[in-house]
């Protein structure tokens, strides 16, 4: 059974849709991230509709991303901002999510 998708904001002020806490691969740094506009926020105080201080995924998981487990979200920084938790079933894939961050980076290093 998978983890569930952790959301800690209603909606991305680019992608609309849930931001969710994602672990990064290989690094294993969470982070707030997009699926729909690959972006992410290092720091959950970094997500608001005013600011635009979010980072490319790709840039800082190159090997894509994952969902982490309860008890990792939980014990970091992130914890606090859990708004609810989504069944991995009820979003988008995991592995759809690494396709397209695949595709954006092999489109950056053309």
């Amino acid at each position: 059974m998978k983890d569930d998708w952790h959301v800690v904001y209603d909606l991305c002020p680019h992608g609309g849709v849930e931001v969710v806490v994602a672990k990064c691969l290989p690094s294993g740094a969470l982070v707030g991230f997009c699926p729909m506009c690959n972006a992410a926020w290092l720091h959950p105080d970094d997500i608001t509709e005013s600011n635009d201080d979010y980072v490319i995924c790709v840039d800082h998981a190159p090997d894509g991303i994952c969902c982490p487990s309860s008890e990792e979200v939980v014990a970091s920084l992130w914890g606090p901002r859990v708004i609810r938790r989504l069944p991995a079933s009820e979003y988008i894939d995991q592995d759809e999510i690494n396709v397209s961050l695949q595709r954006e980076h092999a489109n950056r290093t053309q």
